[in-house]
Order: structure tokens, then sequence, then C-alpha cells
């Protein structure tokens, strides 16, 4: 994001163009999703009607990309990653945007809190079904009623203001004629096309939103710059209430929880089996010095070979026997191989410790 704004901030310099260059270059060779950012900052030279700085800059920018990722697709190949938990969206479906204001929306105001609303709950769970929610329905269900209370009094405060403000920016006129809302308009559209239920997809749109709200990115004071303050207050009152207040929770932590036992008794030598998710696996990974194994990616033959290799201890989290219901719902290969994976193991497991949130094997 830096150099995103080091672009825009040498495009809109009558003399920032080699400076540009250099920024937008450099983002989209840490990104491509920092694309519609670049492309609105050469826009600010065709704004000053500098044509020959807008040629040069959208060629240079094109160039030293290009050169640079033909040189590692000729040096080393070309990967793309694909993982089967990502379910791509129409964007002429309903749902598609109804998950992209919800996830939009996470980064401006926590919806922590609305986990712990059990009717509300269920409908995300359903909007979201392909989404790993174990972690925040644990940690809504451990929250108390005056959380939950007090939670939703400050988010409806910070809410309304944000969509008065939001409803004046879309009135007017002069943000609409700013090249920010290329920008803006470009993160939406890869958000919703690619990933709309993924929050960490609409991060780069903050920058945009933020910029168009307090026009900050044309030197232009807007209306309701005076509530800002205001705005900037209610929303840090709802994000440490409603969000961090509710992680924070050590009853409420479903990793801590889940991975209680084996992080005290895992050793170096041993390894650990789970389907949950990444941040799960993560989690146990840092705080056990075991081998952390993810069982959507181990094919059986890759198991009867863990099984060889292994010295230590090896366990299993029942996740692997018994899909999460995101886990299930990936491609039908995926699972098919899960499953496989599964019932190999199944045989020789043996149960050593039992939680609110599942049985855990050793394999023997």
């Amino acid at each position: 994001m830096a150099v995103v704004c080091g672009a825009w901030v040498f495009a809109s310099r009558p003399k920032g163009l080699s400076g540009a260059i250099a920024c937008s270059a450099a983002a989209l060779l840490l990104h491509l999703v920092c694309l519609p950012a670049v492309f609105a900052a050469g826009l600010l030279f065709a704004a000053r009607k500098e044509w020959k700085a807008l040629v040069l800059y959208f060629v240079s920018v094109g160039g030293i990309v290009a050169a640079v990722y033909g040189g590692v697709h000729a040096a080393v190949g070309t990967v793309v990653f694909q993982d089967a938990s990502v379910v791509g969206s129409s964007i002429f479906v309903a749902s598609t945007w109804l998950k992209g204001v919800f996830a939009f929306g996470q980064n401006l105001l926590s919806g922590n809190f609305l986990f712990s609303i059990s009717a509300v709950a269920t409908r995300l769970v359903a909007l979201f079904p392909n989404q790993m929610l174990q972690e925040e329905l644990f940690m809504g269900q451990q929250a108390g009623w005056l959380w939950q209370s007090v939670s939703s009094v400050t988010f409806l405060g910070a809410g309304l203001l944000l969509v008065a403000i939001t409803v004046g920016l879309v009135l007017n006129r002069s943000a609409w004629r700013s090249p920010m809302i290329v920008w803006f308009a470009g993160n939406i559209a890869m958000a919703l096309v690619f990933e709309p239920a993924n929050p960490e997809m609409w991060v780069f749109a903050l920058l945009p939103f933020w910029f168009l709200v307090s026009g900050g990115g044309e030197d232009v004071s807007r209306p309701w710059n005076g509530l800002l303050p205001v705005l900037a207050t209610m929303m840090l009152l709802h994000n440490t209430i409603g969000g961090m207040a509710f992680i924070q929770r050590k009853e409420g932590d479903y990793c801590r929880q889940k991975a209680t036992w084996i992080v005290d008794n895992a050793a170096a030598e041993d390894v650990i089996v789970s389907a949950d998710s990444h941040s799960f696996l993560t989690y146990v990974q840092y705080w056990s010095p075991a081998q952390v194994m993810d069982a959507k990616f181990i094919s059986p033959e890759q198991w009867l070979r863990i099984q060889r290799r292994t010295t230590g201890r090896v366990f299993v989290f029942d996740d692997v026997l018994n899909l999460l219901p995101p886990v299930a719902r990936r491609s039908e290969e995926s699972v098919r191989q899960i499953r496989q994976t599964g019932e190999l193991m199944r045989p020789g497991l043996h149960p050593v410790h039992t939680n609110e949130l599942g049985v855990l094997y050793q394999c023997l």
C-alpha cells in the first residue's frame, strides 16, 4: 500500500513522472491487485493533459513489469496457485454483492459481535458456506449478553454515521470526476469477481474509499469533513468493543482451546495432522515443536510415506475423519482425496483426548 500511495503522490506532481513509474512498477510486481491503482494514477497525467507523460508512464510501467515477469517465467516457469476452497462468484448474482458488502464492511466496522447472536450467526454461515467460520462461531458462543448488547449499540451509532457519509459521497459530483473513483471501482470489481466473501480482498479498496471520503487525494474538502473525527472515534470505540474484545478473550479463542492438549504434550519428533483452517494449523505449528501437516493436501500415498518415516508419534484431529462443512464443500477431487486418506488412517487411530471441539487421536 505504501508504494501505491507513492505512485499516486508522484503522479499528482508536475515533475513526479519517474517516481510514479518506479512506484507503480514496484506495486504491480508485489501484487497484481494493485492494477486499478496503477491505472488510475496514470489518469492524473491525462487530467493535466500531459499526453507525453501519460504514454511514457504506461509504456514504461508495462515494459518493466513485462520484462520482470517474462524473465522469471523463462527462468523458473510460472505456477498459478489455486486453492480448492476458493469459490468464484458471478457479479450478476445478488448474493455476490451481499457477500461483498459484508466483507468490505468487516474492514470498516468489525462484525465479530454478530456471531454472538445465534440467529445472525446462522444466516452468516448460510451466506458464506465455503468460509471457515469455526473460530468466529466458537468466539460468539462464549460471549456474554453484555458484550453483545453494548457492541450492538456502538455498531448502530458508527454504522449510521458511516452510511450517512457514504450516501453524501455518492451524491457528491466532484467525487465522481476524480480518477480515484477508477481505483475504487477497479478494486471492487476484482474483489467481486475473484473472492467477494474474503475481507482480505477488500483491503485494497480501503485506501481509495477513505481518499474519496476525505478528499485527501485531490486537495479538496468535503462538506462532511467536520464529522470525520466523530466517525473515527465511533469506529475506534466499536472496533475495540465489538471486535478486538471478542477475540482477546482466552475462553473464546478457538485455536487455543482446541490445541491446548497437543501443544502441551507433543514433542519435536511427532507429527500432527488436521484438516482445519490455515489459521488453526499455523497456531499449532507456532506453539508446538512437532511437525504440522494439512490433511487437505495429503494423498493416501503421502500418508503411507509419513507413517514409515516418522520416528515419533502421529496425532490426528477428528476433523480429518469428520470433515468440517466448508472443507466438505471443496472441489469433488479434493474432498475425495481427504476422505480416502481419512479412511486409510481410521483403523489405526486411538482417542487420547476429547473436549467440546472434538477428539484427538494417536495413530498406533
